[in-house]
């Protein structure tokens, strides 16, 4: 199951928003679709981790610039 959620960001200096949109998706499995995610074309832009108060994450990037972040569910 994925689930969709919105990145909302204020301004356009922040670093966390190098492309055209940047959005979130819930994975059922964060490594899985990761890897899947590049497999398909998509760039690494951070690789799995768990930071501290957060979920598990990882974000690619795909070839039109945009942003997806993953989130373990």
């Amino acid at each position: 199951m994925v689930w969709w959620t919105a990145h909302l960001i204020a301004g356009q200096e922040r670093m966390d928003l190098p492309g055209p949109s940047t959005f979130g998706l819930l994975v059922d499995d964060l490594d899985a679709c990761h890897a899947r995610a590049i497999d398909v074309g998509a760039a690494e832009t951070v690789p799995p981790h768990t930071p501290e108060g957060m979920p598990r994450c990882s974000a690619v990037r795909d070839p039109s610039g945009n942003w997806i972040w993953l989130y373990q569910a």
